[in-house]
């Protein structure tokens, strides 16, 4: 579920394989794009979806949507081409993650599945899928992450018509909430606060190893 991958390897390319002529604000503008893209998604889109679609119906359709959006690496890369994969997918991928998250969890906690063996299998195949990336990438270059990319959106898409009933039609979230009362939680607002820092720092983690391997 790493939306950086495909998007760092098009944008950490961009000066060479599409002549921005060493223009880093443009390449920088690609990545930004896709992560306001995906902030925006993931904490008003996905909200949105659970209260007006069943999520089975969103775990079976939205992968379909990834899928497709995936194949927009193969446009030939200008900066326009670039800006719209990074938004589109940037809009689309990132809400498999939060629901697949809450399929799982309304699942565990209606006896239909083991919460446990979900996360433990995730993980194992969040490590196989490294290794593999990692032996191709060694072995074709770098453009095979794309290649990648594109056969694991296609392969999720298919395995996710098979997402058990979770015994619910949607999650019936009131369609007004304030922001006040949860800014008022100081707990609330430290558990934010955490969050900003620990995403940040995975993301820089994450930065340092692309450059540094690059």
């Amino acid at each position: 579920m790493r939306l950086e991958g495909p998007v760092q390897y098009v944008t950490r390319h961009a000066s060479k394989d599409i002549e921005l002529h060493g223009r880093t604000i443009e390449v920088s503008l690609s990545m930004s794009v896709g992560l306001l893209a995906r902030a925006a998604s993931v904490s008003v889109l996905f909200p949105a979806l659970c209260r007006m679609f069943p999520l089975v119906g969103l775990a079976r359709v939205l992968p379909w949507f990834s899928a497709a959006l995936s194949l927009l690496y193969l446009v030939p890369p200008t900066l326009s081409s670039i800006l719209l994969a990074s938004i589109l997918i940037g809009v689309f991928f990132p809400l498999l993650m939060p629901l697949n998250d809450t399929v799982a969890t309304f699942g565990s906690s209606n006896g239909l599945i083991s919460y446990g063996n979900v996360r433990y299998w995730g993980s194992a195949g969040f490590i196989a899928g490294l290794a593999v990336t990692g032996v191709a990438t060694s072995r074709y270059g770098a453009g095979i992450v794309v290649v990648v990319y594109i056969c694991a959106c296609a392969v999720m898409a298919v395995t996710g018509t098979r997402n058990p009933d979770v015994g619910t039609a949607s999650l019936g979230i009131p369609a007004k909430r304030s922001w006040r009362t949860l800014l008022r939680n100081r707990v609330f607002v430290l558990s934010l606060a955490l969050s900003f820092l620990l995403q940040g720092a995975h993301a820089v983690y994450y930065s340092f190893g692309a450059e540094r391997f690059r």
